[in-house]
């Protein structure tokens, strides 16, 4: 599993900002054919419910290795 912080102005993520539609700060898993977009879900629970969040990644992560 890798984690990547993009920044989207910077000209040399041109291409993955295109691919993923980003405009702005998102929580994305992708398995290298689908992606799975959290941020709604991210934005929900990270500061109140965080561990809440940290369980969503991880079954969204196990289901795409299967």
């Amino acid at each position: 599993m890798v984690f990547n912080d993009i920044n989207i102005d910077d000209p040399v993520n041109k291409e993955v900002k295109e691919k993923f539609e980003l405009s702005g700060s998102g929580v994305f898993v992708y398995d290298g054919n689908s992606k799975e977009d959290l941020t709604a879900f991210a934005f929900q629970k990270a500061v109140n419910s965080p561990k809440e969040l940290s369980e969503k990644i991880i079954l969204t992560v196990n289901k795409m290795l299967r």
